[in-house]
């Protein structure tokens, strides 16, 4: 992943008007997305996503859901999201992150509401979609001379044309299956405690059904089975831990449910490709001025 924040302050005459903000603009390419962002959230603020080549599986809210290239997913803030991809299933994409976002009827920094389907067809939308994405990402990894103003008119035009996007999509929302009720509880709940030991018999148990209607039930709605979904959540935790906090590996390790390191090790290798040490590392290689701001 290659991103780029937004480096300059926007002049006062434009802070003034409280418009929504441009946060950072990154770019996956296809070569890179075997080594993805397991499962995470963004407390204040959100993400358009522009599937630019591939086809493949996004975990959104817990929803499992097929994106392929001229898709336009939608990350609210405080949903969890998990990108799904592998050598079989290469994947390129643009991530254009927005703040002080606020619509009628919609928590903060959100631009749908929660519970339908986040993933919208650019259509013939695309190219200029595709055109916006990398003139943004250019102005902000050359850190263009007043690339905080340019970058901010193309942000609103972006987020203009996205809007459109999902008026035109309004009247075809899938509002979930019959299990939708049990499913979202459990999720609910795993969410909530899923740094604690859980096994399935336990869940069953809190739900009272049996274990296999509410691993199914859940496998059905979500894409993972329970216990997947709580090995997923941890690692995407523990991602977040590493690239802003000075924790140790071992604090790490505890904070996101691992009593023992050399497991929280093998797991973070088997979702995200390497070790928790050497992906540290990667980061910081790739954006020291983050460095910086955690050694403050």
């Amino acid at each position: 992943m290659i991103l780029s924040f937004v480096k300059q302050k926007l002049p006062a005459e434009l802070a003034a008007r409280n418009e929504p903000q441009l946060y950072y603009v990154s770019l996956v390419p296809v070569h890179e997305s075997v080594h993805p962002r397991v499962m995470h959230r963004h407390e204040d603020f959100l993400e358009i996503i522009l599937i630019r080549e591939g086809a493949g599986t996004f975990s959104i809210d817990g929803r499992e859901v097929a994106v392929r290239a001229g898709d336009l997913v939608i990350y609210n803030s405080n949903i969890i999201h998990d990108e799904r991809t592998g050598p079989d299933k290469p994947l390129s994409w643009f991530c254009v992150a927005l703040k002080n976002i606020q619509g009628p009827g919609l928590r903060p920094n959100c631009l749908i509401r929660d519970g339908i389907s986040p993933v919208f067809r650019s259509g013939e939308l695309f190219t200029m979609f595709d055109h916006l994405c990398e003139l943004l990402f250019d102005q902000l990894v050359q850190e263009r001379p007043g690339h905080a103003v340019a970058t901010h008119h193309l942000a609103q035009a972006l987020l203009a044309m996205t809007r459109q996007i999902i008026l035109q999509a309004e009247g075809h929302i899938d509002l979930g299956s019959e299990n939708e009720p049990l499913a979202h509880r459990v999720i609910t709940y795993l969410d909530d405690h899923f740094s604690e030991a859980i096994s399935l018999e336990q869940l069953a148990g809190l739900f009272k059904v049996s274990t296999y209607y509410l691993a199914h039930v859940f496998k059905e709605r979500f894409g993972y089975s329970p216990l997947q979904y709580v090995s997923r959540h941890r690692i995407g935790e523990a991602q977040s831990l590493l690239i802003s906090t000075d924790l140790s590996i071992t604090e790490i390790a505890s904070r996101v449910g691992y009593d023992s390191p050399s497991h929280f090790n093998r797991q973070f290798s088997k979702y995200v490709g390497m070790p928790p040490r050497r992906y540290k590392i990667n980061y910081f290689k790739r954006f020291p001025e983050q460095q910086s701001k955690n050694d403050q």
